[in-house]
């Protein structure tokens, strides 16, 4: 059954705008003309929506419930779907929205569903199995560890190259693990800006620090020309 059967037979189109401890719904009757109003709010759980689903459905006949796709999950969809309610889960990035249009409440998002829904205005996102939400979910976690982790490894070398403590041996070893829980600084809240007595300043700071010597010692010796004009 495709989605245009779907809402030329649904008598109903329910709005649903999901929380995590709470469902506000809105219905939209079917029809150009039909009226789009605000049902109630009801607690986010599976006893509650199963009684509620029942509710609407003895009420309207063939329904159709909408709701927008977020970090709930699509639990919502999984228990509609099972005794043969239609259910679509809405991309939130596709949903019309007015210019200028700020005003946002559960109430209102709801309807908006709800409305938009029977106009068929809105794009459904694929609901993916058990199986393959347990693997997606892997593979993200697994990208988003990688790139915690090279982060991490970029601040502490930018931090350690900022008080020239550096490894000159391969990074990433057990020997490396070791010298990185060794590193001492001069403050234990905030290391200032001088090198610890252990450790060897790199070769640009040493150049740095031999070239402000060299311009800041005073003259032992008169230069040559001075020593004509004296004699």
């Amino acid at each position: 059954m495709n989605e245009t059967s779907v809402m030329n037979e649904a008598a109903a189109f329910i709005g649903l705008d999901v929380h995590e401890e709470s469902i506000a719904i809105a219905i939209a009757e079917a029809g150009r003309s039909g009226e789009v109003r605000f049902w109630g709010n009801i607690a986010n759980t599976p006893a509650d929506l199963q009684r509620t689903s029942l509710r609407l459905s003895k009420r309207h006949g063939q329904v159709e419930f909408i709701y927008e796709a977020g970090p709930c999950g699509h639990p919502i969809y999984r228990q509609l779907t099972e005794p043969g309610l239609q259910c679509r889960v809405i991309a939130p990035s596709r949903i019309p929205r007015r210019p200028g249009d700020r005003m946002k409440n559960d109430h209102r998002d709801a309807q908006t569903l709800a409305r938009l829904g029977r106009a068929g205005e809105l794009t459904p996102v694929w609901v993916p199995d058990p199986l393959h939400e347990a693997m997606r979910d892997l593979v993200r976690a697994r990208h988003a560890a990688n790139r915690d982790v090279k982060q991490a490894r970029q601040r502490i070398q930018s931090c350690l190259l900022k008080y020239c403590q550096l490894y000159e041996r391969k990074p990433r070893t057990k020997r490396h693990r070791t010298w990185l829980a060794n590193r001492q600084f001069a403050h234990p809240a905030a290391p200032a800006g001088r090198w610890p007595p252990s450790s060897r300043p790199c070769r640009p700071c040493e150049a740095w620090r031999s070239s402000s010597r060299s311009r800041s010692s005073p003259r032992s010796e008169t230069s040559p020309a001075s020593k004509t004009r004296d004699s």
